[in-house]
């Protein structure tokens, strides 16, 4: 199974690219202001080479997930252009409608209609009115038809099962978003996460042995700052622990959007089980000029190989293509874009069996041949693509330094483990 990952398309003003911002001929009209904005705007052919990433790579996708922040405003436009620009995305890949799922974000909150909404207050007809204009979308509408349950009210969640192959729960995580909210955080209440442990009860979910993802838009965890003064004030607001949660009930990944720095995280809960977390980044939002140096716009595939036999824990790997004004998308890399393009995944090993497996390796085959090549450990060692390859890198170099050895080469399916000076004299 392969599945399209798209997240913070924010198509509006916010948009890197003419073609995501609605009613652009009509921009220019207004005075200095729009045309200020339009000097700054290109077209850069999004969807041609995306078709062109798809066409060279030979990439065919099952599903498309979007995890919300769809809108910059929750406009009715930018609704119905979304439905333009995704029909072209399905059109490139194939994808009926009943292949694609959704959460919503903040900005997919209409603000406008709770504006005279002095606080939150559910029982309010503008609250209660806040996602007309995303209901506009017929896409977004359709898909949503086909789910259990409802995103828009109370416990704001809902499922579609597709198959024996995907399980999808998203849940609302901007439900209770308004202007008049000073941090724009997530928040799953309690009445969500009893509701959620309802659902999957009753519907003997944990009886499903396909791939189940849990879908949202707000972060789940906090995470590291690549630029000190930004500050994070927007993970999720849960009383109780909704990663433990997820996997207790069976969940393999949390998906998320919000979070423009793009990331990857397999974890242990609690109680000792593994989940993994995809943060998604940003598709297409304008990012200030001084974060492109070590950010980038992202699209992501996650691709499913099957799920590990002894622990029960799915095994795949995710690609990540970064774009760039000049060639388009391009294969991530962590230094620029803020991820690597390929991340392995399966059942987590400590680091010090895996390093002591490595070494004892090396030692053979290094008085054996005086040379190792990196994809011979690989071969020796198959729990080894299961890891992410920083993990690996990581631990080579520990070992290289501790026993005078010399790793050469850029990429460690094309590198080399060689005798230290000092080995070799001796």
């Amino acid at each position: 199974m392969r599945i399209l990952i798209i997240s913070d398309l924010h198509i509006g003003r916010s948009a890197r690219c003419l073609s995501l911002i609605p009613n652009v001929d009509r921009l220019g009209s207004d005075g200095k202001e729009d045309e200020a904005f339009l000097k700054n705007k290109t077209d850069q052919k999004y969807i041609e080479r995306l078709k062109y990433l798809k066409d060279s790579k030979n990439i065919t996708v099952d599903y498309l997930i979007l995890s919300g922040d769809i809108t910059d405003e929750a406009e009715i436009e930018q609704f119905q252009h979304f439905d333009e620009f995704i029909g072209e995305v399905q059109h490139i890949f194939n994808l009926d409608k009943d292949k694609i799922l959704f959460t919503p974000g903040n900005h997919d909150v209409d603000w406008v209609m709770l504006n005279g909404v002095p606080a939150v207050d559910p029982s309010s007809t503008r609250f209660s009115s806040r996602y007309d204009s995303l209901k506009k979308s017929e896409l977004l509408f359709q898909i949503h038809e086909l789910a259990d349950r409802d995103l828009f009210s109370s416990p704001y969640f809902c499922a579609w099962k597709k198959n024996e192959d995907l399980f999808v729960l998203s849940i609302n995580t901007a439900a209770y978003d308004s202007p008049k909210v000073k941090e724009h955080c997530g928040e799953i209440s309690s009445d969500t996460t009893d509701a959620i442990n309802d659902y999957m009860s009753n519907h003997q979910m944990d009886e499903f042995s396909g791939l189940k993802v849990i879908l949202m838009h707000h972060h789940p965890k906090l995470y590291e700052n690549i630029f000190p003064n930004w500050k994070d004030f927007s993970a999720i607001q849960c009383p109780k622990d909704i990663i433990s949660i997820s996997r207790n009930l069976g969940f393999d990944f949390i998906i998320h959007g919000h979070r423009h720095q793009p990331g990857f995280d397999c974890t242990l809960t609690s109680s000792g089980e593994q989940i993994a977390i995809i943060c998604c980044g940003s598709f297409s939002d304008e990012f200030p000029y001084y974060v492109y140096e070590e950010l980038s716009n992202q699209i992501h595939f996650l691709n499913i190989e099957k799920r590990d036999s002894e622990t029960g824990v799915i095994i795949g790997c995710l690609e990540n293509y970064a774009f760039t004004l000049n060639q388009g998308w391009q294969p991530s890399e962590k230094r620029r874009d803020g991820i690597d393009h390929k991340i392995c995944f399966g059942p987590n090993e400590h680091r010090e069996p895996l390093k002591n497996k490595i070494i004892v390796f090396l030692q053979a085959i290094l008085t054996e041949k005086g040379k190792c090549e990196v994809t011979e450990i690989y071969q020796y060692i198959p729990s080894l693509k299961y890891q992410t390859e920083s993990l690996v890198l990581s631990i080579l170099n520990e070992v290289c330094n501790e026993n005078n050895y010399d790793m050469f080469g850029n990429n460690l399916d094309k590198s080399v483990i060689l005798m230290g000076d000092k080995n070799a004299s001796d």
